[in-house]
């Protein structure tokens, strides 16, 4: 009996988590929600409904799954590097550059640290099945994309606003668009705050679409010399499905613009094969399907570049337009601020959500430039200016621990992937670090990647086969 409530609690949990992986993108605040938590208001998002009611279900199950994460070193040291970081930014509270004037800043983002680690730790010792997270990624990259791919169809948005939709007119300032000429090209936002952000949850979406493809393929190398034509025909077919959701996720991609999540994607999808290569997974046949699958890609980036290579050469620098340059500046005004940051506090930080106000004080009072302070583009220096040398090590630790070890499942493989590409991301973008729901997405597949199935439950764990 105690075991059979257990599993309906796991059952439970895993479908908090899945609907939380789903919901990510969704940038909607409900009406009347609690104010004041952090500048960003985070308390009032729709996807924090089912991560609070699922960490609750966590807690009041006994923290199903804690003793099997005790019993690895490396899950362990996993789940430490995660609530030691998520301590360590509420205790920079006590010494933040903004304690006195504005502590709520402090206070709101180390809390959203705290419900980051939290989840990644739920995660972790739960255990969801890694094809089932990859599905609700999967899902919600086809949902988001055809949003996205609709803006981008009539240079607007489609006035989703009750879904948290932005207003989307690119002849006005503030909107994120690529600039050629006196073209001004909307990039597709979906139901996010930011292109940017839109394309790390595409990136994550298009790797598990891979794997899935791949699961298709892997499966059947042992069958296909006995496989007669007509049976080739039907499995191909039952192939064509997955391979036109990974394209669409993919075209998504590339119409995001985003430099970060183009080199993210690449180099986890590079590193998967050459992965499956020197295991020797591929057979013959298995080679020749995942070469025209790889065809069809490489013919879909030919298209997109014979279509938008006027904003592909501003994107990547190759001409003066206006938008391009004043990004770039502003970001390596920035990275300035941040060596000062650091050279001012290197062991403690400015404290944990505190950089963008240090950053604005010291552009106006030291560097005399009329400008507003932002994060970092730099998740790993955003680290060390808020959290110190100890903030950072906390971080890259449990970055480490997924990334050593690269899994055998599939579609573990593509999750670890998303990882790879979501840790290349950080390296010149900050959504990963500043915004709990991409965090949550980042730590929280680490956590899969890391998970083992509890074994008390797993033989007969009540949620069906996908």
């Amino acid at each position: 009996m105690k075991d059979n409530s257990r599993k309906h609690q796991q059952f439970l949990i895993h479908i908090g988590i899945l609907v939380t992986f789903f919901l990510i993108p969704l940038w909607l605040r409900i009406p009347n929600a609690p104010k004041s938590f952090t500048r960003e208001y985070v308390l009032g998002f729709v996807w924090l409904i089912p991560l609070t009611f699922t960490l609750a279900l966590w807690v009041s199950s006994g923290f199903l799954g804690i003793k099997q994460v005790a019993r690895s070193r490396r899950r362990s040291l996993f789940a430490f590097s995660l609530l030691g970081l998520a301590l360590w930014a509420n205790l920079s509270v006590s010494w933040a550059y903004m304690r006195d004037l504005r502590p709520e800043v402090t206070v709101g983002v180390a809390g959203q640290v705290g419900i980051m680690a939290l989840f990644g730790v739920m995660v972790l010792a739960t255990a969801p099945a890694p094809r089932r997270v990859a599905l609700a990624l999967i899902m919600g990259m086809v949902t988001y994309g055809i949003i996205g791919a609709w803006q981008v169809t009539i240079q607007d948005d489609i006035g989703l606003r009750f879904l948290g939709e932005f207003w989307l007119d690119p002849a006005q300032g503030g909107i994120s668009v690529v600039q050629a000429g006196d073209v001004r090209w909307l990039r597709p936002y979906g139901l996010t705050p930011h292109p940017n952000v839109f394309a790390g949850y595409m990136l994550v979406g298009v790797l598990c679409a891979v794997g899935w493809v791949l699961a298709r393929i892997m499966p059947t190398q042992q069958t296909q010399i006995r496989m007669g034509e007509t049976h080739l025909v039907r499995w191909w077919t039952t192939l064509l499905t997955p391979i036109i959701i990974m394209l669409f996720g993919l075209w998504m991609l590339f119409l995001t613009f985003s430099r970060s999540s183009w080199l993210g994607f690449a180099s986890a999808l590079i590193v998967m094969l050459i992965t499956l290569t020197i295991r020797k997974w591929w057979t013959k046949c298995a080679l020749r399907m995942v070469l025209v699958v790889g065809g069809a890609m490489v013919v879909m980036g030919g298209i997109f570049i014979a279509l938008y290579h006027p904003f592909i050469l501003a994107r990547v620098g190759m001409t003066d337009e206006y938008v391009e340059m004043r990004a770039v500046n502003e970001r390596a005004i920035h990275l300035r601020v941040a060596y000062a940051a650091f050279e001012e506090s290197p062991v403690w930080g400015v404290g944990v959500g505190n950089f963008p106000w240090y950053s604005t004080y010291y552009l106006k009072y030291e560097m005399r430039v009329d400008m507003k302070g932002d994060n970092i583009h730099n998740i790993y220096l955003s680290a060390l200016t808020e959290l110190g040398i100890i903030g950072l090590v906390l971080m890259l630790a449990g970055l480490i621990v997924a990334l050593i070890k690269i899994p055998t499942d599939i579609h573990r493989l593509a999750l670890w992937g998303g990882v790879l590409g979501l840790a290349l991301v950080g390296l010149f973008d900050h959504y990963t670090w500043s915004m709990l729901a991409y965090g949550a997405l980042w730590w929280g597949i680490m956590g899969v990647v890391l998970a083992e199935p509890i074994p008390s439950l797993h033989h007969s764990n009540p949620i069906k086969r996908i």
